[in-house]
């Protein structure tokens, strides 16, 4: 039976509808239990809590079983509705809603949560609207309606009032102080004690010219708050707006949560080229003794700042502190001039004595670095010094004598350290300096510093439109977007492209997208004038020691680094391996991703590429046989089969250290990533195809087991492609047993099928019959799934003589398996428990913990078809635990889906958990979409999905 969908509101007054039709529900009991439900979806609310609430200090002797009553009610008003009256579950606690409810609280949620990602990414408009989307949803006072009170509600309403306060000054900081205005006065009207709505309406009251009527807002919180009331003064932040408004200094109105830097004018706008007191009484601006006003910033970026909006606000915020020191790292083409720039542009209000910069030529190509006597001797005479001292330390003392009771602000420019730093640092407190470099200037005290990384996805795309000029980005997004792929996000990159595009306005955005495509090419059609990505490089690596590291890591196939892949790389301890790596990313050559993990940017890897050195071919050999080294010790300690080698191979490297199974897994899991790239890269070359081989066969039940099925499929046709090429014809039939063993995992009988027989058939020609039953054993699966169940039992019967003869018992087990599910097929259900015993009783034997799971599930499935459901779960929690322990997510969530039905026909309520445990496995390993997921999960007695079922 199909339901109607069931919505519920309590955002206000308590709203049922189904199929979007309201829906009374009882009476004021009755209301008040699904309240009490529904503020907490998810979670049980115990019977004496609902006596508590519908009866309060004085319950009668008959309250639990009304409370019965009253949920039964509920149930009977939803099902004459039209909707599923399981949607109140009864559990063993009492009772609950699902946590995937329909509930405008949770809508509400999600929204103020995205409006917060938003925001913390610098999209403040974005975050405005979703914010007030999630506002709108609140129709009055949480439950409004109910008559009594129903403990919770005031969760909600704080958090409509937080959502309230962060949107306001979202909407503040974009300028819409003038729409605030009539809000903010009803708000502190409902909320006169909340200081935080009071100090919003005293900026937007500033911000649109009615000072006055600011005052006197903070004058009415004063006398509210003061001593005939409740003795106390205003708080920080209303204090802060009074001072703001009273000086004329909108930068005062400080808040943690403010979204972005105001730009322009304050509404009393001081005169930007009038001096301080201290600079008036100097004297005469013609005399030379006399200090000037330097105003030495460069010019704004031609096409308008993009982005960056979370870093200018945290500068700006350091910006009223004593003395701030900000120091801006990153590689070089992230924009961290642009930013300096953009950001002390943005202050020049606030340093009315003038704004020095210098470029010191860290990263500046066939420039020397500037010293700190060439800069002082600058900085010195533009503030209008008539002598400078021949001396670094004089004249940095003259230096700080002349900054010292003045407002300027400094920026250094592409620094190489700070040494060449510390000279140039002013000593007044309402000074700030701004300096960019390359690697952190860490040792530098008293300094914040903004760490840069490429751009997301959206400030990029922004950055495209605005190089190029024109409405080409939004004409074609698809292209746009990978332009900004390729480009990685690195803003100098962007902007090539779009200088380039923009000398060629009639010329599509797919031409620029398609000179970027080919990797080999890449870094040549991000030249353009006087930029070019490569060359911004090429400075980084100026007397770099690491230099040949960097280029073996671009040399090969990974996406992280660690010191043990660098050791290999470099045949050194990982030790040194270890401080090399740290170098490089104190030089912002590669970037600290976790713990003992590096990578690398896309466009910095294919420069490296190009410097990679002439050994770097052994080098690649050495990480294969490490990575080798390590995928058998994880083999071993996961049990997940014994070690693929040639008779005679040795493994030239160390594995790494791995004491147990979870270790095993949890290396599996950082590694698999860069596994799978790097095995193709080994395919594909001539002396490392045989490596990149044994890595393919020795990894693919490891990574089966995490859960990594889609891209073994890809991995193992590249294997095929490879040996094919290499006329490999054991190559060939390993390749197409694994392609059999991902397309069977994944459900796709028919294509297992056929790369199983064509395994069978070259491993027959080849003579190698442990390898002919091995490929015959796999093939009796898809032939029993498509039906084909008398060539299955063919299959499986010719592969146990096979195994017997050969005397390999742990194969012959998992046929007594394959053959009881083939007997199982056919209604031969006694048969089929026989054989299903016997393949446990050898795996027990041999003490293969994961493959005893695999039989006992066999087995739970085969009884609670035989309708003992009872025995049934006791085997499948038997499995799951060993599945569990095994790393086994697939077999724990088939085990849980089998937990789920057992538990389903003894008619107990966990049934339902344990299907939606077992769905969200299945998510995360991409045998499930959400949406599958969600459909799933609505039916009252869900249908076992085909990931599950395949393998019962």
């Amino acid at each position: 039976m199909s339901f109607a969908t069931v919505e519920f509101g309590i955002l206000g007054p308590l709203e049922v509808l189904v199929g979007g039709e309201p829906v009374h529900v009882g009476g004021p009991r009755a209301q008040a239990a699904l309240a009490l439900l529904l503020l907490g979806p998810g979670r049980a609310v115990s019977v004496e809590r609902l006596v508590d609430v519908l009866w309060g200090e004085d319950p009668p002797s008959s309250a639990r079983g009304q409370v019965a009553i009253v949920v039964s009610t509920l149930r009977r008003s939803l099902r004459e509705a039209g909707a599923d009256p399981s949607v109140i579950e009864t559990v063993a606690a009492g009772y609950r809603v699902p946590p995937a409810v329909r509930l405008d609280a949770l809508e509400a949620e999600r929204g103020i949560a995205d409006a917060r990602a938003a925001a913390a990414a610098g999209r403040q408009a974005e975050a405005a609207s979703a914010m007030r989307r999630a506002l709108a949803l609140w129709r009055g006072p949480t439950l409004a309606n109910l008559g009594r009170a129903v403990p919770g509600t005031a969760v909600w309403e704080e958090l409509r009032l937080a959502a309230t306060d962060e949107c306001v000054e979202l909407e503040l900081a974009l300028g819409r102080h003038g729409e605030l205005v009539a809000e903010l006065t009803a708000l502190v009207a409902e909320h006169p004690l909340r200081e935080r709505g009071r100090a919003q309406l005293m900026r937007a009251l500033y911000l649109n010219g009615r000072r006055a009527e600011a005052l006197e807002t903070y004058q009415a919180a004063r006398d509210l708050l003061g001593a005939e009331t409740l003795g106390l003064e205003p708080g920080p932040e209303l204090r802060r707006a009074q001072r703001a408004v009273l000086t004329d200094e909108p930068a005062l109105f400080r808040s943690p949560a403010e979204p972005a830097l105001p730009q322009g004018s304050s509404p009393h706008e001081h005169a930007a080229a009038s001096c301080s007191p201290d600079a008036c009484d100097a004297g005469d601006q013609d005399d030379p003794g006399v200090v000037t006003r330097p105003a030495e910033l460069p010019a704004a970026a031609a096409a308008g700042f993009v982005g960056r909006a979370v870093e200018l606000r945290y500068i700006h915020k350091l910006a009223g502190e004593d003395l701030p020191i900000v120091a801006i790292n990153g590689p070089g083409g992230v924009g961290k001039s642009t930013l300096a720039v953009e950001a002390a542009r943005r202050l020049t209000e606030r340093f009315t004595d003038g704004q020095l910069y210098a470029d010191l030529h860290g990263a500046t190509p066939g420039l020397a670095p500037l010293g700190p006597a060439e800069v002082l001797g600058r900085f010195l005479r533009s503030l209008g010094s008539p002598d400078v001292p021949a001396e670094v330390d004089e004249a940095a003392a003259r230096f700080r004598s002349l900054t010292a009771h003045r407002r300027i602000l400094v920026l250094l420019d592409n620094a190489t350290g700070v040494a060449q730093v510390r000279p140039l640092l002013p000593a007044g407190p309402r000074c700030m300096v701004v300096v960019t470099s390359r690697r952190p200037l860490t040792t530098l005290d008293g300094t914040a510093h903004v760490h840069l990384e490429a751009m997301a996805d959206d400030e990029a795309l922004s950055l495209l439109e605005s190089a190029l000029g024109d409405s080409r980005a939004a004409a074609d997004p698809e292209a746009a977007r990978e332009i900004v792929r390729l480009c990685g996000g690195l803003p100098l990159a962007v902007r090539i492209v779009g200088a380039r595009g923009a000398a060629r306005p009639s010329h599509p955005l797919t031409e620029l997208r398609t000179a970027l495509v080919e990797a080999r090419t890449r870094l040549d059609s991000l030249e353009y004038a006087d930029l070019a990505v490569r060359t911004s490089f090429s400075v980084g690596l100026r007397d770099e020691p690491d230099a040949p590291l960097f280029g073996l890591l671009g040399a090969l196939d990974a996406r992280t680094y660690t010191p043990g892949v660098a050791a290999a790389l470099l045949d050194c301890d990982e030790a040194e391996a270890a401080a090399a790596l740290s170098r490089l990313a104190d030089a912002r050559l590669i970037d600290r991703v976790a713990p003992h993990r590096y990578a690398m940017h896309d466009l910095l890897r294919l420069y490296a590429r190009e410097l990679a050195p002439s050994d770097a071919r052994a080098a690649l050999g050495r990480t294969a046989h490490g990575y080798l080294a390590t995928v058998l010790r994880a083999k071993e300690v996961m049990k997940a089969g014994p070690a693929t080698l040639p008779e005679g191979f040795g493994v030239e490297r160390p594995s790494q250290p791995l004491a147990g199974r979870a270790e095993a897994m949890a290396w599996l899991d950082a590694e698999g990533d860069n596994l799978l790239s790097v095995i193709p890269q080994l395919l594909g070359s001539l002396d490392g195809y045989a490596l990149g081989a044994l890595l393919c066969v020795n990894v693919s039940t490891p990574l089966f087991v995490r859960g990594r099925i889609h891209e073994l499929l890809a991995l193992h046709q590249h294997f095929l492609e490879a040996a094919r090429a290499g006329q490999d014809r054991e190559g060939q039939a390993d390749a197409h047993n694994h392609l059999g063993i991902a397309n069977q995992g994944l459900g796709r009988a028919e294509a297992g099928a056929t790369h199983f027989e064509k395994a069978a058939s070259l491993w027959k020609e080849l003579g190698r019959d442990d390898r002919e039953a091995s490929a015959l054993s796999n093939l009796s699966i898809p032939y029993r799934w498509l039906g084909r169940l008398e060539e299955s039992m063919r299959c499986v019967l010719h592969a146990i003589e096979l195994f017997q003869r050969l005397g390999q018992r742990g194969p012959e087990a998992a046929n007594w398996d394959s053959l009881g599910l083939t007997y199982r097929a056919l209604g031969r259900l006694d048969d089929c428990l026989r054989a299903l015993e016997r393949g446990l009783a050898i795996r027990r034997e041999l003490g293969k913990d994961q493959e005893v799971g695999i039989s006992l599930s066999h087995l739970a499935e085969t009884h609670l078809r035989h309708g003992d459901p009872a025995m049934a779960r006791e085997q499948f929690e038997q499995a799951r635990r060993l599945a569990v322990a095994a790393g086994d997510r697939y077999g724990e969530a088939l085990c849980l889906w089998g937990l789920g039905r057992a538990a389903h026909a003894l008619g107990e309520p966990a049934a339902r958990e344990h299907w939606v445990a077992s769905a969200g496995l299945l998510r995360e390993l991409r045998l499930m979409t959400p949406e599958e997921a969600r459909q799933l999960l609505r039916q009252r007695v869900p249908a076992t999905p085909s990931a599950i079922r395949r393998r019962m």
